[in-house]
């Protein structure tokens, strides 16, 4: 099996949902196809939005049909749609139970618990399948069975953690910025932007995962001059894009992201200009009030 494939979580009931009930076939396939395009090209749950025709020659479904299924998903409030794809409750549905199995498995080694001393000559290995021993989750091979590759779909895709480290690092698997309470909404939003990042490389295409408050404190300040949230969209997806053909990230993105925004600054304010001269022109003959001065006619 190669390592390079992943693999996705797939409810048996995802066609009894009403809102997919209700959709025609290539609609509810376009759901589908959707969810394997957030699981490889996203990052939990999140992942940038392709445009309707792309999605239409990408994927082989007609483009009213990727409407449809959009249209569906955004009222029923599975899916948030943008300049990004957000899946509802991705990790609820996508996450692993290893990883609770991992977590025991470091906390025997923090312990200084080894494989030999609790197994006399076998190795310990944590799996992702759903079979449990009768003395805990950690299930134990011999040796000889370790040649063959008994590691299931599950263990192949991001979750394929190391064995050395300890169990508060592994709590904090979430990040600030997807906990939802955290620093403020906008200071979320533009860390999960940075996050969403994804450059060409194997080891770690999503780099900036690790984006702190401050960081994203600057990022928020220096886009403070983009006019509208349409612009704004049009900066991340040209950072997306420039950064989806890059192998190496930066130190400190945000100084990279205020460079860009600095250079992006006269374009905005010629922007900013030209939305308020079309404001003022689309005033109707009833926006101007007369004035009555005294000594005039009545």
């Amino acid at each position: 099996m190669s390592k390079s494939q992943r693999w996705m979580r797939l409810d048996t009931g995802i066609f009894d949902s009403e809102w997919v009930y209700l959709l025609d076939p290539l609609a509810q396939l376009a759901w589908v196809r959707l969810l394997i395009h957030v699981k490889t090209e996203g990052v939990k749950g999140t992942a940038k939005a392709l445009s309707i025709p792309v999605a239409c020659k990408k994927w082989g479904i007609p483009e009213s049909d990727i409407q449809a299924m959009l249209t569906a998903a955004r009222e029923d409030g599975a899916l948030a749609e943008g300049a990004e794809w957000s899946v509802t409750n991705w990790l609820k549905y996508q996450e692993s139970p290893s990883a609770e199995r991992v977590r025991k498995h470091r906390a025997l080694q923090d312990a200084n618990v080894t494989p030999e001393s609790v197994t006399d000559g076998y190795s310990c290995r944590v799996t992702e399948t759903e079979t449990e021993t009768e003395t805990g989750n950690i299930s134990f091979f011999p040796e000889s069975a370790s040649s063959g590759n008994t590691t299931p779909p599950e263990e192949e895709d991001s979750l394929r953690l190391p064995v050395t480290g300890s169990p508060e690092k592994e709590q904090e698997a979430t990040p600030w910025f997807e906990d939802g309470v955290s620093e403020t909404r906008e200071l979320r939003e533009v860390a999960m932007r940075l996050a969403a990042t994804r450059i060409r490389s194997k080891d770690n295409p999503f780099p900036y995962r690790k984006v702190t408050p401050k960081a994203a404190a600057r990022i928020l300040k220096a886009l403070e001059p983009c006019p509208t949230k349409r612009d704004l969209d049009l900066f991340w997806q040209n950072w997306g894009n420039y950064h989806a053909r890059r192998t190496k990230p930066y130190d400190r993105p945000e100084q990279t992201i205020e460079n860009w925004a600095r250079k992006e600054e006269p374009t905005w304010e010629r922007l900013k200009r030209h939305e308020e001269a079309v404001a003022r022109n689309s005033r109707g003959a009833h926006d101007n009030i007369p004035t009555w001065t005294p000594g005039g006619a009545a």
